[in-house]
C-alpha cells in the first residue's frame, strides 16, 4: 500500500509595527507608522511558492473606512 504523508504546519506574521498586537490594537499600532502589509494573493503564492498546499486560511485585513477606528479623534478612508 502506498503511503500518504502530510505534514501541517501553523504560519502567523505579525507587523513589526504592531508591538504584537493583532486586530483592532495591532491596526491601530501599524497606522502610527503606517507601511505596506502584504494582500491574501502575496501570502497564498508564498505558500504555494514553496510547494505546499494551502488548505484554510484566516486573515485580518485592514478594516473599511471608519470615522475614528483608534477614538484618536483621525477618520480612516481605506481606498
Amino acid at each position: 500500500y502506498a503511503r500518504l504523508w502530510q505534514q501541517s504546519n501553523g504560519y502567523t506574521w505579525v507587523h513589526p509595527e504592531t508591538q504584537g498586537a493583532s486586530g483592532l490594537g495591532g491596526f491601530c499600532q501599524w497606522r502610527k507608522e503606517s507601511s505596506e502589509t502584504p494582500d491574501v494573493d502575496m501570502i497564498e503564492s508564498a505558500v504555494s511558492g514553496s510547494g505546499q498546499t494551502l488548505v484554510s486560511g484566516s486573515y485580518y485585513t485592514i478594516p473599511l473606512s471608519m470615522p475614528n477606528p483608534c477614538g484618536d479623534g483621525i477618520p480612516w478612508v481605506n481606498v
